[in-house]
């Protein structure tokens, strides 16, 4: 079972990255008008910073990332610059956990993490009911390798 995150988790993450970046530019200009107003040129490679995660990065980090389950484990596969892939074994997970914000909530979209026993990966938002399949589908697998 192969799952890679929603278009809205993008958007979740542009909306989270426009919240900092409105925090930090209130930052700017409140320290702008205490110390000086060259201060506000810092405002522009922050803008710039802005546009270049919000449309290059976030798109290509979206689409690079995969979460592959099977009977023998589970593969997160993720990264724009340095690709990364963490595989666990099915039979070392200790838990599975997901994470749900309001903010994620409104858009249906959860996280996951799988912790081993030295390891712990934690996937980008997927949707909800593929998060349930995923976390049902290592259950049983689980329960599978104990009968064994």
């Amino acid at each position: 079972m192969t799952v890679t995150p929603p278009k809205k988790t993008g958007t979740l993450l542009k909306i989270r990255l426009g919240i900092i970046f409105l925090l930090l530019s209130g930052i700017i200009v409140y320290l702008s008008f205490l110390f000086s107003f060259a201060l506000l040129y810092a405002l522009i490679p922050l803008f710039a910073l802005y546009l270049f995660i919000s449309f290059f990065y976030i798109p290509r980090f979206i689409s690079s990332t995969s979460v592959y389950v099977s009977s023998e484990g589970v593969t997160v596969t993720y990264g724009v610059f340095i690709k990364t892939e963490h595989i666990l074994p099915v039979l070392r997970l200790v838990f599975t956990e997901t994470t749900v914000t309001p903010l994620s909530r409104a858009f249906g979209v959860c996280s996951v993490s799988f912790s081993g026993v030295k390891a712990k990966v934690k996937t980008p938002e997927i949707l909800i009911a593929d998060a349930m399949k995923i976390t049902k589908y290592i259950e049983n697998e689980k329960a599978k390798g104990y009968e064994r």
